[in-house]
């Protein structure tokens, strides 16, 4: 059998069934009326126009493919090569989105460790002040009440000078005299 259009076919059993014959030879291949072929023209002509119109449309959204002439397939292709990039460039602008939101979370527990640690420094500087302002009210208040070697060596800035207790000393050097390993050291006035 000789191949048929499949729209004549289509025209052709709804013919049949409406009992019309518009061809004087119902078993042509080519059975429509010239009104039907030329309906079917101007809708194929309105299918290919807003073909060319899409293909045009897309081929102007494809970079770098302005103004050059592409064939329907190199159009197809490169706009699927072009969807993929997009699509990498989208997983890796999300990867990176949520790295940044990660190093800003860092960010925030890093300021907010920062500030707990300078309201503790402020704490112990306001500590250090009002020992040093007591330490320095008791020495006003009781010049002669200190003992002696209770006065620092040297000044130092605005530090309180600290006790030395004298029964907690070194002993004294042998001067070259070698003590045995097993000689103790002896520390203040106690039985000897």
């Amino acid at each position: 059998m000789a191949e048929t259009h499949h729209h004549s076919l289509q025209h052709r059993q709804v013919n049949q069934v409406a009992g019309e014959s518009d061809s004087p030879d119902p078993t042509s291949p080519y059975s429509r009326t010239p009104a039907l072929r030329a309906s079917h023209k101007m809708a194929e002509r309105k299918r290919r126009t807003e073909m060319k119109y899409l293909f045009d449309g897309l081929r102007a959204q494809i970079p770098a493919n302005h103004g050059s002439k592409s064939s329907k397939w190199e159009i197809l292709s490169k706009a699927s090569e072009y969807i993929k990039n997009l699509e990498e460039n989208c997983k890796e602008n999300s990867q990176a989105q949520r790295q940044l939101t990660q190093v800003v979370q860092d960010l925030d527990a890093i300021k907010r460790e920062n500030d707990s640690l300078r309201a503790e420094n402020q704490r112990l500087f306001q500590e250090m002040n009002a020992y040093r302002e007591t330490r320095q009210a008791n020495m006003v208040q009781h010049p002669q009440g200190m003992p002696h070697h209770y006065a620092p060596s040297h000044p130092t800035h605005a530090s309180a000078p600290l006790p030395v207790d004298l029964n907690r000393s070194l002993p004294p050097l042998n001067n070259g005299v070698h003590a045995s390993s097993m000689q103790g050291v002896q520390y203040g006035d106690g039985p000897h």
